[in-house]
């Protein structure tokens, strides 16, 4: 897929290929002027969006809602802010991967070059030797803010780097330490048992919203809001576009998913193409997203398809 900008519109394209050297492109822009829209069409389309608010009004989901219910987190963050620890800080530390990185990871790359003034956010995703000596080597721990990100509060990877940290910095949790670190996890998970045991700062996350869809909840608007970034205004722009899809303003979003839906196995191929450097997080957060989404059995028992494979590009 290629996202293009021209006189502030984007324009979205699928790039399919069909047959040896045979490329089709697919301008959703034109999708519905050369398809005539049915009766059936519009019967599916009004079948999926109510489906869709029925998940929300359910409360299946919760990640429709993070818009809006993650607005009193800034309240809280701005009192962290308040402490001296806070103040004295010049970077975040963020330890997660997965949906605990990837959406805050894309969003700081997209927004960094519009912040000069925001704090760097190193991730320690990789549990690779390399990596970790390399990322060590920017951290000074007492201008720093570590915070560890596990939606089940036992993720492997994550609690091992959270170890190689405390090992190679000496964090003491008995002392000033417990101020500068911060977890996220679900309530009663085992990071957040450590978490009232050691008076550290904690932050759940929904219940019902999975931890690839997390980054409008705690695992994204608390580190990129400690940076620096304007993150009420990141809420209200996606509470702004959660309104108009539920007001039926964005349906041409149903229209391309139907199309997609119904068309995957002729066109088994799609691309994610980034034109800045910049959005390089956003196209592997893409991947995360659907490759996570596909594969597996929902609530009903039934496999979920459409499993055409990816490719991205950035400059």
């Amino acid at each position: 897929m290629a996202v293009k900008q021209s006189h502030g519109i984007q324009k979205f394209s699928f790039g399919i290929k069909i047959k040896k050297r045979q490329i089709l492109l697919i301008s959703y822009k034109n999708i519905l002027s050369k398809k005539r829209i049915v009766q059936e069409d519009l019967e599916k389309i009004e079948n999926v969006y109510n489906a869709l608010l029925q998940e929300r009004s359910e409360e299946k989901v919760g990640y429709y809602d993070l818009p809006i219910n993650s607005l009193p987190l800034l309240e809280k963050i701005d009192m962290l802010l308040e402490r001296k620890i806070f103040k004295r800080a010049e970077s975040i530390v963020v330890v997660g991967v997965g949906g605990s990185s990837l959406g805050t990871k894309a969003i700081e790359q997209a927004l960094k070059p519009l912040c000069s003034k925001c704090k760097p956010v190193i991730f320690l995703e990789n549990p690779d030797p390399l990596e970790i000596h390399n990322l060590f080597q920017l951290i000074d721990k007492d201008s720093t803010i570590f915070i560890v990100i596990s939606k089940s509060g036992q993720t492997i990877e994550t609690l091992s780097l959270f170890k190689l940290l405390i090992d190679h910095f000496k964090l003491d949790f008995t002392g000033g330490d417990k101020e500068r670190t911060i977890f996220i996890s679900d309530e009663g998970s085992p990071l957040h048992r450590l978490a009232r045991k050691h008076h550290i700062n904690f932050y759940s996350i929904p219940q019902n919203v999975g931890g690839r869809f997390s980054v409008l909840s705690a695992v994204g608007i608390v580190p990129l809001t400690l940076a620096g970034y304007d993150t009420r205004s990141l809420l209200l722009s996606a509470k702004e576009m959660v309104e108009r899809f539920f007001s039926r303003q964005e349906d041409h979003i149903l229209s391309k998913a139907l199309y997609l839906a119904e068309n995957w196995q002729q066109y088994p191929m799609h691309v994610l193409f980034a034109y800045g450097s910049y959005l390089e997080g956003l196209t592997k957060w893409y991947i995360q997203l659907w490759g996570e989404s596909l594969g597996k059995i929902n609530a009903e028992g039934k496999h979920i398809r459409f499993n055409a494979p990816w490719t991205y590009w950035s400059n």
